[in-house]
């Protein structure tokens, strides 16, 4: 009981790791208890450890297969290999049980989500949150959906409950300001800082324009590799990296309210309608830019310099949205250009897979890091005369950029909203285009689009 209770607290507090360890030797002491072993899953789960999870999530379910506990986890399971129909009969099938379980019918809405139901999906984290009012993670879900349909005004009033459910990463800095309600006043000191991943922040960071054109006195907080790119794209506009404690300039700048990045949202895109006909927001080094075309160009003659990214490294949803790398052989091989890998991380056998013997070439420049050095990376993308690339970082430098990019988007799980659910365009970057899977899974769909467009594409090469 003890190691079960501290287990849940440190779970509940979001340290999965903390919490895996406990957990492990509740099973090794009780090897066929069904919730020792449902509590390590859901602990497995959020450390990516899948296969372990499964295995014991499978033994379980055939211990105690009318557990409405282990429906309920081994459905988190199927649903986190991407089968979100198998789930979603689990979860109705835990709802049955017990139908006053907000759980529950949070995770009926999730599965019905990654079907790309999200009017269906709605409902159910509706009636998860009249079961238990305070159920962050259902309002966060329905936020998200209600965005992905467009409806973004409703969606924006509850995404703010993010900050309250521990497991979705989103943390509030903890600053003792008053939250800035979106009214200019006399003497107006605003901070504004991040809490997501380098990509959403460098897509909120199109909102920042608006946001000088009123003329309030404004501070950014941001990621530190982010800290140069921003200084140059928002002149005037103080930049400072995000630390704990926070960076001395803050506090010289005296603010006396504050705000997310992302909850600017609310007040400048309430609706479709509020997305100005902005092209780019983002600035390279110009220099830099420069060089590294010539180089580029020197090598590839006419030919068009297209930037490829072909993979996601994040750890809950990497896995839906990376297209694997004999996939891209193949889309690359009938196309006469000058491919550069724009891919972060290690890149050097999915690289020896795509070049298949030397049959496709796609440069890898050694000189420049995506992950170290964001600022040299813009100004490679900018460089180039266009990208294709998965829904990664990469994809949001290019549309910051307006560099032309074609956008490979999953559906289901790793769709995320601001991609939204249909359509071939972004509101969010005029120079984007996307190609869907048209369903969870497959990719051949979207590539068959794309390999067709190459054919036809005729970049002028200046």
């Amino acid at each position: 009981d003890a190691l079960l209770h501290l287990g849940s607290i440190k779970f509940g507090e979001g340290k999965f790791a903390d919490a895996e360890p406990l957990f492990r030797q509740l099973v090794a002491a009780y090897p066929n208890h069904t919730k020792a072993l449902n509590h390590l899953v859901n602990a497995l789960l959020y450390l990516d450890k899948i296969d372990e999870a499964e295995a014991l999530s499978k033994k379980a379910y055939g211990l105690e297969p009318g557990d409405f506990e282990t429906i309920l986890t081994y459905g988190l399971v199927l649903q986190e290999r991407g089968k979100s129909s198998e789930a979603e009969a689990l979860f109705r099938q835990a709802v049955a049980l017990n139908p006053n379980s907000a759980e529950a019918w949070n995770n009926v809405g999730m599965s019905l989500q990654f079907q790309g139901r999200a009017e269906d999906a709605i409902t159910c984290y509706e009636k998860a949150n009249v079961l238990k009012p305070a159920f962050a993670g259902a309002y966060t879900n329905k936020a998200q959906s209600l965005m992905a349909l467009g409806r973004l005004s409703e969606g924006w009033d509850i995404y703010r409950h993010r900050f309250e459910n521990k497991t979705n990463g989103a943390n509030r800095r903890g600053y003792l300001l008053p939250l800035w309600s979106g009214k200019a006043a006399d003497g107006l000191k605003l901070l504004v800082w991040t809490d997501q991943g380098l990509g959403d922040e460098l897509l909120y960071a199109s909102m920042l324009p608006d946001l000088q054109k009123r003329g309030i006195d404004v501070v950014l907080e941001c990621s530190e590799r982010l800290v140069p790119l921003f200084k140059r794209s928002f002149p005037g506009l103080p930049v400072v990296p995000r630390r704990t404690p926070p960076d001395a300039a803050i506090q010289s700048f005296k603010p006396n309210t504050h705000i997310s990045l992302a909850e600017l949202g609310a007040l400048f895109r309430p609706r479709m309608s509020s997305f100005p006909p902005r092209r780019g927001y983002l600035r390279p080094d110009p220099d830099r830019t420069a060089a590294i075309r010539s180089r580029y160009r020197a090598v590839a003659g006419s030919k068009p310099l297209i930037g490829v990214s072909w993979k996601s490294e994040n750890p809950k949803t990497g896995k839906f949205k990376s297209v694997a790398a004999d996939q891209w052989r193949e889309l690359l091989a009938g196309t006469d250009a000058y491919f550069v890998s724009l891919q972060y991380g290690d890149d050097a056998a999915d690289l020896a897979v795509i070049s298949d013997g030397g049959r496709v070439q796609v440069f890898k420049d050694p000189d420049i890091d995506p992950v170290a050095d964001v600022d040299h990376f813009a100004a490679q993308v900018a460089a180039l005369d266009f990208v294709i690339t998965v829904s990664n970082t990469t994809a949001h430098v290019a549309g910051g950029l307006n560099v032309p990019v074609w956008l490979l988007a999953p559906q289901g799980q790793g769709m995320l909203w601001y991609w939204f659910f249909d359509g071939a365009y972004s509101p969010w970057y005029a120079s984007m285009r996307i190609f869907r899977q048209a369903r969870p899974g497959v990719w051949s769909h979207a590539l068959e689009e794309i390999a067709a467009n190459l054919k036809s594409l005729n970049v002028a090469a200046s």
